[in-house]
C-alpha cells in the first residue's frame, strides 16, 4: 500500500522525504512528480540522485524484459516451426509410399506416457467404483454416498486432467513438445500483452519528466519503448493464426493438393491433440494491446495523415 503509506507521510506527518520514498518503492511516478512540482520545489538533489535514477532503473528493466520476452517467442516459434516441418515431411514420405496418414497411429516414438496415463485412469477408476455401496440404509446415507461419489467423480476427473497434462513436456524430442511450445506461447504472449499498461504509464513520465527538464531526451526515450513494443506486439499478432492453425484459408491458393492434404491431417492431428492442455491454451489469447488506447500519440511513429 505504498500510496497510501505515501500519503500518511505526505498528509498527516509533513514529511515529504518519506513520502517519496514509498511512492518510489511502489514505482509511483505520478506522485513523486507531483512531490516535486509542489513540495519540493528546492530539492534537485532528492530529483537527480532519488528519482531519476530510480525511473531510468525501471524504464531499462521494462526495456530489457520487452527485449528479452520477444527473443523467447522467437526461440519458441522457431522450434515449433522445425517440429512441424518435420511432421510435414513425415506425413509426405507415408504418403509418398501409397499408404494414407491416420492421425490415430503412433508414431516411432515411446508410447510409455500414454501407457501411463491410461494406467492412471484405470487406477482413478478402480478406486472411484470401489466407493460404491448398495442400496441399502436411510435417505440421508444415500444422499450422503451419492454427494460422495459425485464429488470423487469430479476429484477423479480433475486428476486424471491434471495427469494427462504432465505428459505435455517442453523437453526438447518429447512425444508432445509442439504442444507444450504452444501453453508457454499463450503464456509468454498474454504476459507481454500485458506490458502495454507499464508502457503507458512510463511513457506518460517520460513525457511529464520531459516538460519539467524542458528537454526532449527522456520524449525520445518514451517514442524509442513505446514504438518497439508496438513493432513486437504486431509481429506477435502476424504469428497468432500460424501458432494455432487457425486460418487454413490463407495459402490454399498457392499450394497444390498434396501439401493442401498433408496441412489438413496437420491441423487435424493438432486439433485432436488439444485435448491434452487446458481449454485456455486451445486458442489464441486476445490481444488487449491491440484495443485499448495505450499508446501516447505524441510518441507514435505509426500515425497516417
Amino acid at each position: 500500500m505504498y500510496i497510501e503509506s505515501g500519503q500518511i507521510y505526505e498528509n498527516y506527518l509533513n514529511d515529504n522525504e518519506e513520502a517519496l520514498l514509498s511512492y518510489l518503492q511502489g514505482h509511483e511516478w505520478s506522485h513523486v512528480i507531483r512531490l516535486f512540482s509542489t513540495s519540493l520545489l528546492n530539492r534537485p538533489d532528492l530529483y537527480e540522485h532519488e528519482f531519476l535514477s530510480a525511473f531510468n532503473s525501471f524504464y531499462d528493466d521494462l526495456q530489457r524484459q520487452i527485449h528479452n520476452d520477444y527473443e523467447k517467442f522467437q526461440s519458441y516459434i522457431k522450434r515449433l516451426s522445425i517440429l512441424r516441418i518435420n511432421l510435414f515431411q513425415h506425413i509426405k514420405q507415408i504418403l509418398d509410399s501409397g499408404r494414407d496418414y491416420d492421425i490415430d497411429e503412433n508414431d516411432d516414438q515411446s508410447d510409455n506416457d500414454d501407457q501411463q496415463l491410461n494406467d492412471d485412469r484405470r487406477t482413478i477408476i478402480t478406486r472411484t467404483n470401489a466407493g460404491g455401496g448398495d442400496d441399502s440404509g436411510s435417505i440421508r446415507t444415500r444422499l450422503t454416498k451419492k454427494s460422495g461419489s459425485i464429488s470423487s467423480s469430479k476429484k477423479s476427473q480433475r486428476r486424471a486432467a491434471q495427469q494427462q497434462e504432465k505428459l505435455v513436456q517442453l523437453k526438447e524430442g518429447s512425444k508432445h513438445e509442439d504442444l507444450a511450445l504452444v501453453r508457454e506461447l499463450w503464456l509468454l504472449i498474454t504476459k507481454f500483452d500485458k506490458l502495454n499498461f507499464d508502457i503507458r504509464h512510463v511513457n506518460k513520465i517520460c513525457y511529464q519528466i520531459s516538460t519539467y527538464q524542458n528537454s526532449l531526451e527522456y520524449e525520445q526515450k518514451g517514442e524509442l519503448l513505446q514504438n518497439k513494443y508496438n513493432e513486437y506486439i504486431n509481429l506477435i499478432e502476424k504469428q497468432l493464426t500460424i501458432i494455432w492453425l487457425s486460418n487454413p484459408e490463407q495459402q490454399q491458393q498457392q499450394e497444390n493438393v498434396q501439401i493442401l492434404i498433408i496441412n489438413k491431417k496437420i491441423r487435424e492431428k493438432f486439433k485432436k491433440e488439444l485435448d491434452l492442455i487446458s481449454n485456455q491454451y486451445r486458442v489464441s489469447p486476445t490481444l488487449t494491446s491491440k484495443t485499448s488506447q495505450w499508446k501516447l500519440v505524441l510518441f507514435d511513429s505509426d500515425i497516417s495523415i
